[in-house]
């Protein structure tokens, strides 16, 4: 199994005829090489892959960059995958002291929006501002000046089941195992408010 974690910031210049120069900085959140397999030998590496949020990384998402209302860029390369069945890839973010029941607060994009069926290089984006939440966070909402506790990603199948037999879910998925092994590396980027993203022609990727 190839992992490889990196993060780091990228700061950036806008130009623009008698604007004044202003700087902006993206943050490189998670670039991670890493093979999804169904077996509790690494717990990590299923349906469910779980993160820590860098400690190198800003604690604050509202000052002094806006990461909170910015964007949030995606790129998964699906280095080997074992079938052209549709998987669904999603990666969102959370936070300790849940609400209703639920242990962690948590933001997650479209579910539907990074459909992969065959090795290749997949890219969405998507403004934090859209990701779905619970709707008891409207009432104890997230703190954006604490830091996010992990990143968790998901693979799910074309009905958007969890691909995990763990903790109940995987339940209506036939042959679970034949979804796996499949190797990725991503990356993925925020962009805060204001700012312009690189572009990934900036980031090496695997192949």
């Amino acid at each position: 199994m190839r992992y490889r974690i990196l993060t780091a910031f990228l700061p950036l210049f806008l130009l623009c005829g008698s604007c004044e120069k202003a700087s902006y900085q993206e943050m490189l959140l998670i670039d991670v090489i890493f093979t999804h397999v169904n077996t509790d030998a690494d717990d990590k590496y299923m349906g469910f892959s779980i993160f820590s949020y860098p400690d190198s990384l800003p604690s604050n998402w509202t000052k002094p960059a806006n990461f909170k209302d910015g964007v949030v860029y995606y790129r998964v390369s699906v280095i080997s995958k074992p079938d052209d069945r549709t998987v669904y890839y999603q990666t969102g973010f959370q936070w300790e002291g849940g609400c209703e029941g639920n242990s962690l607060k948590e933001k997650f994009p479209h579910r539907d929006m990074i459909p992969i069926t065959s090795p290749g290089i997949y890219t969405a984006s998507q403004t934090l501002s859209s990701f779905w939440e619970p709707s008891c966070q409207e009432q104890d909402p997230i703190d954006w000046s604490t830091p996010m506790d992990r990143i968790l990603v998901v693979m799910m199948n074309e009905n958007f089941a969890p691909i995990d037999n763990r903790w109940g879910y995987g339940y209506d998925i036939q042959d679970i195992d034949s979804y796996f092994p499949m190797e990725v590396h991503l990356q993925v980027v925020v962009v805060p408010e204001g700012g312009i993203f690189s572009g990934w022609d900036n980031y090496e990727i695997a192949r």
